[in-house]
């Protein structure tokens, strides 16, 4: 009973087996165009998934098209470019990098025709935040406070509207300075950072033994360039030689309180800036030491005590600056 199932089996084998192909199918071209959409859906670039569709169709040894195991590489097309110069780490971009700077020096005061020609020893702190510091744009704040102890005009006598005093005074000076910031490379070696902003600026000298105080409040544009030049180093490290140089020209109320009262002129006021200092940059930590020379005048007011006079302020610092990204 079996033999005649097992004649009809091996007639139906045979039927199939001698089926031939549709006229005008290729199954070498049917079976590229199948490896090729499969490496296009896998993110291949087209170039690189053509050539290994072509591949994969084309007969091997025996004859048979196989299905490679992977798509091959070229690693000009699959991996990023290298980038041609420095090589190693470089640090993320920051979004927010906050700076503190100290320094010591000395503040000079000079009242045009008066005996109110000093210097003494001075302190400052700053803080800086720049926002984007690694972009080509960002902007800033900058806060400084600085100030002497009570030894200015040591020695010498004023006037307090009635009698003479003792000239003995202390002097502050606090500034706010909210900016864009550019940046612009000349090559691989230097660059710069241009600041353009508003600086607001309160000064004052207070008389510590006569009840005399003369303060200046000033308002105007102030604009910073800080040109640096690697000196050593490479993308994760680097030594520069960095200068900052900045001009101020604003618009100053000027108020003199005495045993008389307190009066008040409008006025003018500049200030400059220059320095120079080597800064050192790990990952997103920066450190900085320099120096830096801050000139700057009150044109002439006019008042009963103080009279018809223009001041002049010099300011030199040692400074130490430390700046975090993050």
């Amino acid at each position: 009973m079996a033999r005649p199932s097992l004649l009809l089996l091996c007639v139906v084998l045979a039927g199939c087996s001698s089926v031939a192909p549709e006229p005008g199918i290729d199954a070498q071209e049917v079976w590229r165009r199948m490896q090729l959409e499969r490496l296009l859906s896998q993110g291949a670039a087209p170039a690189v998934a053509a050539e290994t569709a072509a591949a994969a169709a084309a007969p091997q040894g025996d004859g048979v098209a196989r299905s490679p195991r992977a798509p091959g590489r070229h690693l000009d097309q699959l991996e990023p470019p290298l980038t041609v110069g420095e090589r190693g780490y470089a640090p993320p971009p920051a979004d927010l990098r906050i700076g503190i700077v100290g320094g010591i020096g000395a503040v000079a005061f000079a009242a045009a025709g008066s005996r109110l020609d000093d210097q003494a020893s001075a302190a400052s702190l700053g803080l800086r935040l720049d926002v984007d510091p690694d972009a080509a744009e960002g902007s800033g704040l900058w806060l400084t406070a600085a100030g002497t102890d009570g030894s200015l005009f040591e020695g010498a006598l004023i006037s307090d509207g009635i009698e003479p005093q003792r000239a003995a005074a202390r002097w502050r000076d606090y500034g706010l300075y909210p900016h864009s910031r550019w940046h612009t490379r000349f090559g691989d070696r230097l660059g710069c950072d241009w600041r353009l902003g508003v600086d607001f600026d309160f000064a004052e000298v207070d008389h510590r033994f006569a009840a005399v105080e003369r303060r200046w409040w000033s308002l105007g544009p102030r604009f910073v360039a800080e040109p640096r030049f690697r000196l050593a180093g490479s993308a994760d490290h680097r030594l520069d030689l960095a200068g900052t140089f900045g001009a101020t020209v604003a618009a100053t109320r000027f108020a003199e309180s005495t045993m008389l009262g307190t009066e008040s002129d409008v006025t003018g006021r500049w200030a400059a800036s220059a320095g120079l200092g080597l800064r050192y940059r790990v990952g997103p930590l920066t450190a900085e030491l320099g120096y830096e020379w801050r000139p700057s005048g009150y044109l002439a007011t006019d008042t009963e005590v103080f009279g018809d006079r223009s001041v002049r302020f010099s300011q030199q610092w040692l400074q130490l600056g430390v700046q975090v990204g993050f």
